[in-house]
Order: C-alpha cells, then structure tokens, then sequence
C-alpha cells in the first residue's frame, strides 16, 4: 500500500484558511450561518480561479513597483481596461484577498490599514478582526485593487452562481465592479492583457 503523505504544517493552514474563505463566501450570499456547523466548501474552481486572477494581478503591479501604474491595458475589441497606482510593496501591492466592506463604506474609502491611528498597516483588517471589533460586514470582495487611499476595483469570481443582486447593488456606486467567470480564467494559456468588457457590470 503507498505511503500517504502528511501535510505539512503551512500546507495544513493554508486549507483552512480557504475552508473558513468558503464559509464567508457562502455567508455573504446568504446560504449559511458564520455560527452553523460545516456543512457547505467553496468549489474547486472558483477557489483556483480567484488564486490565478490574483497572482496575476499581483505580478502586473511587481512589474511596474512602487509608485507606478499597473493594469491590463486593453485595446483589443469587445476588451476593457484596468489600471491602478501601486502603493504598497511586495507581497501584495494592494491587491487584496477576502476583502471586507462596512455599510458605511468603510474598506473602500478609506481603505482597511489607512483610517486613523492604523495608516499604512502592512495588510487590510481580515473578516475576523473586523467582526472582533465589533462591526458585521457588509460583503467580502473576492479581490479588491487599492488605488492610492480607496479600493478602486472590486472583483467577484463566479462559477455557478452569479453575485448577490444585493451586494452588485451596495457595491456599483462606490467602484468598479467586475464578475469574471472562474471558467475564463482558468481556460487562459497565460496572464492576459485585457479582460471582455462584458465582465464590468
């Protein structure tokens, strides 16, 4: 009989991290109770998908560093844009996983780790420590993309279900939104330079 292999420690957290992802996810949409026993996971390819979208977000802003101006340029018919000020350094760059958002705004304008006494914190505030201050979210993003002091694009990966009316709703007047499906993400050879513009709602 073959050996299974233990997982390592960091492999051991990193599940549960994307297991306690799932449960928010699910929670936003309203499916299941942050209080409830497990019971509902986040699929394969969406959790692969949103993993992919923001390696490849992140290393559009390693390329242009610090100060400059990362993005997908376009230009291609039927494709759009996006561009962004990096302000913050490697790992991130300001490309943010998980992403909470407050009734009031609060996580886009300003952004987790630059209100008050907090500014220029090495990473935004995670659901937990959000909630342990006593605040319910409004929504998680899957990905946020901070330029300068306010979340400017807000990304929801989609597989099977499109995103909550509701949280399309809350959401639009304060950026730009986009629902890019898992499947076309994971169907790219490469990290793309643009992105259909039917994915900007």
């Amino acid at each position: 009989m073959r050996a299974i292999r233990r997982p390592s420690p960091a492999e051991q957290e990193e599940a549960l991290r994307d297991v306690e992802e799932a449960y928010r996810e699910l929670a936003d949409q309203g499916i299941y109770s942050l209080s409830a026993s497990p019971g509902f996971l986040e699929s394969h390819a969406h959790r692969q998908a949103k993993r992919l979208l923001l390696q490849w977000l992140r290393e559009a802003a390693a390329v242009d560093g610090y100060d400059g101006y990362a993005g997908f340029p376009g230009g291609a018919p039927g494709c759009a844009s996006i561009s962004w000020r990096v302000n913050r350094g490697a790992p991130h760059y300001g490309v943010w996983r998980e992403y909470p958002v407050l009734s009031d705004g609060t996580g886009i304008i300003p952004v987790w780790g630059e209100e008050d006494h907090e500014r220029w914190k090495n990473r935004p505030r995670t659901y937990e420590e959000v909630v342990a201050m006593g605040f319910r979210p409004m929504c998680v993003l899957d990905i946020a993309i901070q330029h300068k002091g306010a979340v400017e694009y807000a990304i929801e990966i989609v597989h099977k279900h499109r995103c909550d009316p509701r949280k399309i709703g809350f959401l639009k007047p304060r950026l730009t939104l986009l629902e890019i499906p898992a499947y076309w993400v994971l169907g790219q050879v490469d990290r793309p330079s643009e992105i259909p513009a039917e994915f900007f709602l």
